[in-house]
């Protein structure tokens, strides 16, 4: 299942690559190559014809975000992670394929992935890649016990089990090889992300089996929504300024598992204009509505 799942979602060529007994091999994501490209846009040509999405695949440069995960995905576990994050697409620059957000063991130059900055302000450092988004998490959803021994005593075991709980992909897990806005110039791009989210994401969760799906902002949650045919549950307004914000919910009792929409965290712009000065706000909603 694992080894099908996977290899219809990136092609053999990039699984070969990057699997190894589900663990993760990020040291083998080289900078953007001819070659790679290749294989990239052989791959997204499949998925292209076989869910009848019209790309114009020759005319641009792609990009995958392969979905990230720490250590090795037990399919013995009941949970293989706790929480399944879903973003929107993914927006990749200096790669043909990259993992989401960084979420793995070892970088693409072969060294340790995470680390701890515990000098002027915490940071989960995410090296070669955004720490925005893990330092976020952390602050907002770790329990009182991991952040005490995190934050007081620099523990990076407990924050290496804190990340071992995710697993991180997108609706659409590929895009323009460009800046975020590159999906704009192409046509009908949400009907495509849709019908690509349609195909892969319900077998991709019966897989992981998460607890509850996090999704980055309301709109993911939206679609996801469409998608997936869950109950939305409640609503809980975040009060910030004239800005409205909030934290939706829903679940699925069939399958297992909730929904949880948070603030996009993953975002320089959310992090300079929300979550700067509102962490404590959502982790104070999160734990009052008993969603943590």
């Amino acid at each position: 299942m694992q080894d099908r799942l996977f290899q219809e979602k990136y092609g053999e060529e990039i699984c070969s690559t990057l699997l190894s007994e589900f663990k993760l091999k990020a040291e083998n994501i080289k900078e953007k190559n001819e070659a790679d490209q290749l294989i990239v846009k052989r791959h997204i040509e499949k998925i292209n014809q076989s869910l009848e999405l019209d790309l114009a695949i020759n005319e641009t440069n792609w990009a995958f975000d392969f979905s990230g995960w720490t250590g090795q995905l037990d399919l013995k576990k009941d949970n293989l992670k706790k929480y399944r994050i879903i973003g929107l697409e993914p927006h990749v620059e200096r790669y043909d394929y990259q993992v989401t957000y960084g979420l793995s063991d070892i970088t693409p130059q072969g060294s340790q992935r995470f680390s701890l900055n515990l000098e002027n302000e915490f940071e989960i450092q995410c090296n070669d890649d955004s720490s925005l988004i893990w330092t976020n998490l952390f602050k907002i959803m770790a329990s009182d016990k991991q952040q005490s021994e995190v934050l007081k005593k620099g523990n990076r075991k407990t924050m290496l089990e804190f990340l071992n709980q995710f697993y991180i992909t997108d609706l659409c897990h590929f895009a323009p090889q460009n800046k975020a806005k590159a999906i704009n110039n192409i046509n009908d791009w949400k009907n495509i992300r849709f019908k690509v989210a349609s195909h892969f994401l319900t077998n991709e969760i019966s897989l992981i089996k998460p607890k509850v799906i996090i999704t980055q902002g309301n709109n993911v949650f939206t679609e996801l929504k469409q998608i997936l045919k869950f109950n939305e549950t409640d609503s809980y307004p975040l009060k910030f300024g004239k800005n409205c914000w909030s934290i939706k919910t829903g679940e699925d009792k069939d399958k297992g598992y909730r929904v949880l929409s948070i603030p996009h965290f993953g975002t320089v712009l959310n992090y300079k204009t929300f979550y700067i000065r509102n962490r404590e706000l959502v982790r104070k909603s999160l734990i009052d509505n008993s969603l943590l």
